[in-house]
């Protein structure tokens, strides 16, 4: 988006807004969103694995009427919403296939020429280098630690998708989110799931975890953390325990 176009003062959903590594003084900064008073659902794609920075946590502070947020990393690779559309088309495409090839020979193919497994997204798995998991699902702070000032006061929703650390954003803690009802994490290297301060409880109802190869989590610490949880969604999510999904990977509290 050009700098110096004026930005509808009433614009309430911006997507695709772009995030690269490489300043450009003709582009649109995050700052200059900032003006948006009543944006209430904002989609960013960054090349950056930094972001977002300090600096532009600060910025975030300016947006009161913020609501939901889509923050997708990964610069030419597609976000993992993109990825899980072309999985299902990719599966589609194979069992047409498979069913053309059957009828073609008169029905008898034999079970190794089944349709293939759905395909592993190969945007998300190339993506990031393969590390051994070592970390707890939530990294405890002592009560000593000094508390930042809250970013996000007013977000309901937050979806992450192939978050490029191994660490959690330092910003994804329940004392910054205090109105979060809603987390989508999809793809990337995640070893936690951000940072908790004693005693501090999520209020997250909604919880949706897929394409997390690397994330350890026992249902018992998760319920600990998530009191508040009627509704979780997992896929591509195998370091788990004692999770009550049906075979969908879907589980509703009673």
């Amino acid at each position: 988006m050009p700098k110096g176009i004026a930005l509808p003062s009433e614009l309430q959903v911006l997507k695709g807004f772009i995030i690269c590594a490489h300043k450009n003084d003709r582009s649109c900064t995050l700052h200059d969103l900032s003006a948006l008073k009543k944006l209430r659902k904002l989609t960013i794609n960054t090349s950056r694995e930094d972001f977002p920075r300090e600096e532009e946590l600060i910025v975030f502070q300016q947006f009161g009427s913020l609501r939901k947020l889509t923050v997708a990393w990964g610069g030419l690779y597609l976000p993992a919403i993109q990825l899980d559309k072309r999985i299902k088309l990719k599966n589609i495409a194979a069992q047409r296939t498979t069913s053309n090839t059957l009828k073609s020979s008169g029905g008898n193919q034999t079970q190794d020429n089944a349709a293939p497994e759905p395909a592993t997204p190969t945007g998300i798995r190339n993506h990031f280098r393969k590390i051994p998991s070592s970390l707890p699902a939530f990294k405890r702070i002592t009560g000593t630690t000094t508390r930042n000032q809250e970013h996000f006061k007013e977000l309901e929703k937050l979806d992450l998708q192939c978050y490029p650390q191994m660490t959690a954003p330092s910003w994804l803690m329940p004392g910054k989110l205090k109105s979060l009802k809603k987390l989508y994490i999809r793809g990337g290297q995640h070893q936690n799931l951000g940072q908790v301060h004693e005693n501090d409880k999520w209020t997250i109802r909604i919880l949706r975890l897929k394409f997390l190869s690397e994330l350890k989590l026992d249902w018992n610490e998760l319920q600990v953390s998530f009191p508040d949880l009627i509704y979780l969604e997992k896929f591509r999510f195998p370091k788990l325990t004692f999770f009550p999904c049906d075979a969908s990977g879907l589980w509703l509290k009673p």
